[in-house]
């Protein structure tokens, strides 16, 4: 009797604890439909911060940095300078960019090359977790490690495929006018839709070849209906869709932020800027000869003789810089600042225009308010050029065909100098990840809320279960690589020595081949570079740092991931202890009686 006591009261115990800890998981975990969105508060990659991750920018191609660095224009000097000079994407201090002979990555600090490879035609690439996404022939998507191919695509199709947009766990891309949405952990198609039916027409429009991603949904735009287009705003798991609008524009292809969606291309059009949530429109822009540059005050657009800036809304400009015949740079908005390049001298003579511009063959920063110049660069005084990305302290510029980094030398960064300087004023979750990332021993994941909330009695079934609050890392994270806190990017021999095989065939043993992707450990601290982190190189894994954690804790307060008060994982295993304390009275009661 009493041996089925104690077993009765171990079982119920754990059917206590469990029962609690899947009512839990389960009220957490409701799904966004599409009565729900647009929600701003829904990020395309949220486990990424970086300044450009992709191609354009982020997965909004909209050419903006909200919290960028402020350049010093005295203090930029060369870094370094290299052949490749396609579009480009920076990520835990490595660059990737294309060129006719493939993919290549560089260490940001120095140029050098991390790996090559050569065999994949492709460019804008996008990064997000351990993988490089990229579009040409197919899509592609390369492991960050080592470059090898981790999956293509096989649509075979009549033309190139131009560009892509990486977010919410998918890859979202336009093949020969039909729109799908890619499982970026294997490339398979998750849905597809290959046209939009004019509502007056009955017509069917197919799809233009780019899409951008922000506010929870995927932002689509049709072929031309008649100098009009229609802008659609998806379901991202389904393709549902959330609203569909028409506006002006021939071509056009998406660009949002959270405080507006346009219609951006190079054109002799107007283009439509959208109220991203409802599809409104709210003005038009230019973006004759050059592309806009979208913020949530401020755009910036231009046409044959002018640059100009406007705020979201209004009908006049704020300001203007006369150009030469449009030869002038795509803008980038970072912080405060209007960063572009002002390409050809004026006295090259050309039909149309009046042969005058402000800035020739320069590179400027302007305040984004009212345009007064903060610097400017001349040609003549450094190879300055149109800019293909900007990263922490760093502006990479095309100079005559060669991808050259221009670096501030007074920002206070890591010794590599690629540190991401906004990490001061970063926004995104510091309060979980506090200046715990410093602190990393034993392979233990370094999330504020693991060291600072969980009890003793959690930290022993840790031990003996060796899991550290967070499951999707704690396969990858046991090489000790957390030990290498503070060490320079450029010496991770060691660190890489102890990098485990994630099923990807990562390799593990050369300089500044494993940047890591897990967000959850980037820019508080500026040593913390990818040799601190490198172990942590599943795609999914720093995804669900917070949610992992936030069911480990045990301090007896509300979990706010879950969503439902009084059934979190703490509540459950208070719940388990108390059944099993009752049991075990009540089994000793019984015990005199055998």
């Amino acid at each position: 009797m009493s041996n089925w006591n104690r077993r009765s009261v171990l079982v119920s115990g754990i059917s206590l604890s469990v029962g609690s800890g899947i009512a839990s998981i389960s009220a957490g975990s409701s799904e966004s439909t599409v009565d729900d969105l647009p929600d701003p508060a829904l990020e395309p990659n949220p486990e990424r911060d970086e300044d450009w991750a992709s191609y354009r920018g982020d997965a909004g191609h909209a050419r903006y940095i909200a919290n960028g660095h402020e350049f010093d224009g005295e203090s930029l000097e060369v870094a370094w300078t290299v052949d490749p000079n396609g579009s480009v994407a920076v990520a835990d201090g490595t660059v990737y960019t294309t060129d006719e002979d493939g993919v290549v990555a560089l260490d940001a600090a120095d140029g050098t090359i991390v790996w090559e490879n050569q065999t994949v035609d492709a460019n804008a690439p996008a990064v997000v977790g351990d993988t490089v996404y990229l579009t040409g022939s197919e899509v592609v998507a390369l492991d960050r490690a080592d470059g090898r191919v981790r999956w293509a695509s096989d649509f075979d199709p009549q033309e190139s495929i131009s560009k892509q947009t990486v977010a919410y766990e998918m890859v979202y891309v336009v093949v020969d006018g039909t729109l799908y949405a890619l499982d970026a952990d294997d490339g398979s198609v998750v849905w597809e839709n290959e046209s939009v039916t004019d509502e007056a027409s009955s017509e069917a429009y197919a799809f233009t070849e780019s899409t951008a991603a922000a506010n929870g949904v995927v932002y689509a735009v049709t072929e031309e209906i008649v100098n009009e287009v229609y802008t659609l705003a998806l379901e991202p798991d389904t393709g549902d869709e959330v609203w569909r609008a028409r506006g002006f524009g021939s071509g056009a292809q998406p660009i949002a932020t959270s405080a507006a969606v346009a219609l951006d291309n190079m054109g002799y059009y107007q283009r439509t800027i959208q109220d991203p949530q409802t599809g409104e429109e709210i003005q038009q822009a230019a973006t004759e000869y050059t592309g806009l540059s979208l913020g949530t005050e401020i755009f910036i657009g231009g046409d044959a003789d002018a640059i100009h800036a406007r705020l979201l809304g209004e009908s006049e400009d704020r300001w203007e810089k006369s150009v030469f015949y449009g030869h002038i740079g795509d803008g980038v908005i970072s912080g405060e600042t209007v960063y572009i390049y002002f390409r050809k001298d004026p006295s090259i003579s050309v039909s149309g225009g009046d042969g005058t511009a402000d800035y020739s063959q320069t590179l400027v920063a302007l305040d984004k308010y009212d345009g007064t110049e903060k610097w400017a660069i001349s040609i003549d005084e450094m190879p300055v050029g149109e800019i293909r990305a900007i990263s922490g302290a760093t502006v990479y510029v095309d100079h005559d065909g060669e991808l050259v980094a221009l670096r501030d030398q007074t920002a206070d960064e890591d010794s590599d100098g690629t540190d991401d300087t906004d990490g001061d004023t970063d926004d995104t979750d510091d309060s979980d990840k506090e200046s715990d990332n410093s602190n990393d021993s034993g392979g233990e994941t370094d999330n504020a809320d693991d060291e600072s909330d969980d009890t003793d009695e959690d930290t022993e079934k840790a031990d003996e279960s060796g899991d550290t609050g967070n499951t999707d890392e704690e396969s990858s994270d046991t090489g000790g690589d957390a030990d290498d806190t503070g060490e320079d990017q450029n010496e991770t021999d060691e660190a890489g020595s102890d990098c485990p095989d994630e099923g990807t065939g990562s390799t593990c043993g050369k300089d500044n081949t494993e940047p890591s992707t897990d967000n959850s450990e980037s820019s508080i601290d500026s040593n913390e570079t990818s040799a601190d982190r490198d172990g942590g190189n599943t795609s999914n894994g720093d995804e669900t740092d917070t949610t992992d954690n936030e069911t480990a804790d045990t301090d007896g307060e509300t979990d706010d991931a879950d969503g439902a008060p009084g059934f979190t994982t703490g509540t459950g295993l208070l719940g388990g202890a108390l059944g099993l304390e009752w049991l075990r009275r009540r089994a000793g009661v019984d015990d005199p009686d055998e």
